[in-house]
């Protein structure tokens, strides 16, 4: 989304990875926080300007406290889950796998105040436009392969989490963790640009992009996704 502010010659060629749960808002239960409305000025973990940041923006106005006075402590990825185990925050805007090492290295109990589809996060497929001028039906052939692979990935969900876990040397413990919150499809419609344009309006309110939102209609390339949704049908 911030690169499409600073360069206009980027397509969107698909999403191919859905979650509406990979982002929580954490805290620990000796803290005794229930719900959103006892953060009122409490120290909140937040990575600016990222998914962190809008995901509790977020979960404020859905919470109809979007103006309640809280101490938002930046901080760097690594530094996050340290900081809610030490209670140097009372709470984290995280994503995972940081709500995973949380769980796994807390002496408490870890409780979870955010709300479920609040935030929208989707692995996106993008290209330079002045690159697919000129290479023909190869987009169209590359997404082919990815719905093949997603195919593959549903219909062998055990199988693909071993792959994945070994390729990325990780337990497959923290694999499986958030595997049921992923929705391998591909993709390219209203919901993904509703998100990214609400994405959008939240930067510049926040004071993190200067110049007006671009069109993401115009950013949309859609011929290789209908074209492989031509093929199924």
């Amino acid at each position: 989304m911030f690169q499409s502010f600073q360069r206009d010659d980027l397509s969107l060629l698909v999403s191919f990875v859905e979650s509406d749960n990979d982002l929580k808002l954490l805290t620990l239960v000796p803290s005794r926080i229930d719900s959103v409305k006892e953060l009122e000025g409490r120290k909140i973990g937040i990575i600016k300007g990222t998914a962190s940041e809008f995901y509790f923006d977020s979960i404020l106005i859905s919470n109809n406290l979007k103006h309640m006075p809280v101490e938002k402590v930046y901080l760097q990825p690594h530094e996050m889950v340290p900081a809610l185990l030490s209670y140097r925050v009372d709470a984290i805007s995280a994503w995972e796998p940081m709500g995973f090492e949380a769980d796994l290295l807390s002496v408490a109990d870890v409780a979870n105040l955010g709300v479920k589809g609040v935030y929208q996060l989707s692995f996106n497929l993008i290209s330079r436009s002045p690159y697919l001028e000129f290479v023909g039906d190869e987009p169209a052939r590359l997404l082919e392969a990815l719905d093949m692979a997603i195919e593959w990935i549903n219909n062998n969900p055990e199988r693909a989490i071993e792959m994945i876990a070994a390729r990325l040397d990780l337990p497959p413990s923290q694999v499986q963790w958030t595997w049921q919150d992923y929705l391998f499809r591909l993709s390219l419609g209203n919901s993904l640009l509703s998100n990214l344009q609400l994405q959008s309006r939240w930067a510049i309110e926040a004071g993190l992009v200067d110049n007006s939102p671009p069109d993401f209609r115009e950013v949309f390339y859609a011929y290789p996704y209908r074209k492989v949704v031509e093929q199924r049908d």
